[in-house]
């Protein structure tokens, strides 16, 4: 039987997430969900995350999958506890495992409005050494220019360096990449940061929790070149989502309109 991996995200960001996995796990079946139709979360009140996150959660329910692989930040920032509550399979965060791959003690955090909040990558951090310095910069509107893939422009340059200037002043060492959008950034951030400035990547140590699946029984080609194992799920423009997964996987696949809002008073 073949091992079947759900995940999300407001948008294109969790690709940095199922590339990792597929990176390591060809051979599973990943169902990708996007929620466009309320893309940007990182601009969203507390109390509305947390409702999307419980319709995501009870979306997932009925999806018969081995794990859950949360791609987003700020859902994992604001509502990590609904999963934990509600959810009737493992799941996995990316702050967590963000903290796991830090190796020095002054710190950066790129994130959202939402996450930066939060205090969520703090309070993570914090566990594994009260010590360490920290430094958290929001960064409003950059998702919806990678959603636009406005990547190459001279507005998104201009955006990104205003929001590593404060974090470049701190002497840090490594900076959180906090949201799951920015590592699609990641050839301009490197270009922007002193060559001693390390960017982390969550997704790299979330990934991993892949390895923990049994797959010697999945009858599927893990060198299956045209990825017949991964289902897209959109809340929003279909075509448009189309075109964000060829352009960042090249593939064409078929993508499915779905609707994630439940009973008023159900949560």
């Amino acid at each position: 039987m073949t091992i079947r991996i759900g995940l999300f995200d407001s948008g294109v960001g969790g690709f940095t997430v199922l590339k990792r996995l597929l990176s390591i796990r060809k051979s599973y079946d990943y169902i990708y969900l996007a929620d466009t139709a309320r893309l940007p979360y990182g601009s969203k009140k507390k109390s509305d995350i947390r409702k999307y996150a419980f319709e995501i959660v009870d979306w997932f329910n009925n999806k018969n999958i081995d794990a859950l692989f949360i791609a987003c930040n700020t859902t994992n920032s604001l509502a990590l506890d609904v999963f934990q509550d509600y959810a009737k399979y493992p799941y996995f965060d990316l702050i967590s495992e963000a903290a796991k791959l830090i190796s020095t003690k002054r710190i950066g955090v790129l994130a959202t409005e939402a996450t930066v909040s939060s205090g969520a990558y703090t309070r993570e951090l914090k566990k594994i050494d009260k010590s360490i310095f920290i430094y958290e910069k929001s960064c409003p509107g950059l998702v919806h220019r990678i959603e636009s893939y406005s990547l190459d422009s001279i507005e998104t340059k201009n955006l990104v360096s205003s929001y590593l200037e404060p974090l470049i002043k701190q002497n840090l060492s490594e900076i959180i990449l906090g949201c799951s959008h920015y590592p699609l950034l990641i050839e301009l951030l490197n270009k922007l940061v002193p060559p001693h400035i390390e960017f982390i990547d969550p997704a790299v140590g979330l990934a991993k929790k892949v390895e923990n699946f049994d797959c010697f029984n999945s009858p599927r080609d893990i060198n299956n070149e045209f990825l017949d194992n991964l289902y897209f799920f959109t809340t929003g423009d279909i075509d448009d989502f189309s075109n964000k997964v060829k352009v960042w996987f090249d593939i064409n696949k078929e993508i499915k309109l779905t609707n994630l809002r439940i009973k008023t008073g159900a949560f």
